[in-house]
């Protein structure tokens, strides 16, 4: 239970962007399943070595956060989210959205 405890954590800190990136980049979008691929990435890097014991749990969490902010988040954060580096900033606008989302993902992933 400790592990799900920091896991949810760790999840939560991931998904708070806490600057805004120097410049958007475009309208590009990028793909959904980039987007999911890359903060997948992100969520296991930040958890190091106890990201192999929940693997399964950051990849439902991250397709369910993807899957309930893509249509609504900025090409920004998307790009973000899909670089799977953490020195790429999130837009700051989508904070809460980005939050919100992880928060509750992480709550369903944990109960099934």
């Amino acid at each position: 239970m400790k592990k799900l405890s920091r896991f949810a954590a760790v999840s939560m800190l991931v998904a708070t962007p806490v600057t805004l990136a120097a410049c958007g980049g475009g309208d590009d979008k990028p793909a959904k399943a980039d987007v999911k691929s890359g903060y997948s990435k992100l969520l296991k890097t930040s958890l190091g070595a106890d990201a192999s014991a929940g693997g399964d749990m950051i990849d439902k969490i991250s397709s369910c956060t993807v899957d309930k902010i893509y249509d609504k988040a900025t090409t920004q954060t998307l790009k973000a989210m899909a670089s799977g580096d953490k020195s790429t900033k999130a837009d700051d606008k989508d904070e809460t959205l980005l939050t919100d989302a992880t928060k509750d993902c992480t709550t369903s992933a944990m109960k099934g």
